[in-house]
């Protein structure tokens, strides 16, 4: 590995490069070792080194995005193998690109009007979308209403009107990690409940009763409060829940004021049977006092480690709260109004082993709804 003064917990997924990013200086000597490469290296080993230039500055953005501005117009205006190495994910170019000038979202809409594009169009659309200025949300409405493109925005968690009316972005940019830790096994239901964030409480502490049959699971309850950037509801808490599933599903939920689910409807369910029912039904009852504990939220920092595009490799993490929604599935809508739903939080399964794949919570602040999804991996 191409290695030099470093003092990060950045972990390079491809193994072929590391530099320091510490200073304004550092991150333009990696840009333009990036471009350097895009130009010289072979196929094999130039995605190797695509993949670490895509960890670090998936690192950049979440500790010293400030650094990255300076090459904003430089970074829209790459074209060929030099923008092959920078094509990264929206996630990724939110934190790079935000608050972009109008020249970018100028120049990106220039090139989304150029036919043939193929693949490079969803890069140029993500990079729009990523810059999230008054300017660029409404390019972006006006391009997908005009383009037929409100799905790929959608998927990114926007939601768009219509009627000339500019794009919303149905997330929050703040964004922590959540870690999992247990708690002693002696502490009480009713202490553990006090706890922010906890995990695997019983069902009638999340639901009135009698609780809704689809509830099967409690994975994790969010303290709303504590997660910068959400829409003001009327509840405090919300529950991430499962049905007795391991497919792909949507369990919306009503909640009341007192934080509690107070019915259910399951909806986009996949690959179920009656017989998949009944086991998870039962595993369900079997493990219910088990992997009992509590999340705590740590912020973006070099505590964490960085690669491949998330931050899971660090002890106890296993996923976000805030951020934009994965979509890997279809984003849930609210039953009641229709509108896109605002994305709370992204786990892994693994938080309280039950199924398999990621899963989602979703807010309706309007309408008193909740969404859990669940989602295979990528």
């Amino acid at each position: 590995m191409d290695e030099e003064r470093i003092s990060m917990p950045l972990h390079p997924s491809g193994g072929k490069l590391q530099m320091p990013v510490e200073t304004e200086a550092d991150v333009l000597a990696l840009f333009e070792k990036a471009l350097s490469l895009a130009l010289t290296a072979g196929p094999l080993t130039g995605e190797r080194y695509r993949r670490d230039i895509e960890d670090h500055f998936y690192y950049i953005g979440a500790l010293c995005p400030q650094y990255v501005r300076p090459l904003h117009e430089a970074m829209v205006q790459l074209t060929g193998k030099q923008f092959h190495f920078f094509c990264f994910s929206f996630a990724e170019y939110l934190y790079l690109l935000q608050g972009a000038s109008d020249f970018c979202v100028d120049h990106l809409m220039q090139r989304l009007q150029l036919p043939h594009q193929g693949s490079t169009s969803y890069f140029l659309e993500s990079m729009l979308a990523a810059i999230g200025t008054p300017t660029a949300l409404a390019a972006m409405a006006e391009y997908a209403e005009r383009n037929q493109k409100e799905s790929v925005f959608r998927e990114m968690g926007f939601w768009l009107p219509g009627g000339g009316k500019s794009a919303v972005p149905r997330f929050t940019h703040h964004r922590r990690a959540m870690r999992f830790q247990a708690v002693d096994e002696t502490l009480s239901a009713g202490e553990q409940e006090t706890r922010s964030h906890p995990v695997g409480l019983p069902l009638s502490f999340i639901a009135e009763e009698p609780v809704p049959d689809l509830i099967a699971w409690h994975y994790v309850t969010l303290d709303l409060a504590q997660i910068d950037g959400l829409p003001a509801t009327l509840f405090s808490r919300a529950h991430l829940v499962s049905p007795p599933s391991n497919g792909e599903w949507t369990l919306f939920c009503a909640i009341s004021q007192q934080n509690r689910y107070t019915q259910a409807t399951l909806r986009d369910a996949k690959d179920t049977d009656f017989e998949d029912e009944a086991y998870w039904r039962q595993q369900a009852d079997t493990w219910k006092t088990a992997m009992r504990g509590e999340v705590v939220l740590l912020p973006y920092d070099d505590r964490l480690i960085y690669c491949n595009g998330h931050t899971q490799q660090t002890e106890g993490v296993y996923g976000d709260v805030g951020g934009p929604p994965l979509g890997l599935a279809e984003l849930p809508n609210c039953p009641v109004c229709h509108k896109l739903m605002f994305h709370a939080c992204t786990v892994t399964s693994g938080i309280r082993e039950y199924g398999d794949g990621f899963r989602s919570l979703f807010l309706c602040e309007d309408c008193n709804y909740v969404a859990s999804q669940a989602m295979g991996w990528n």
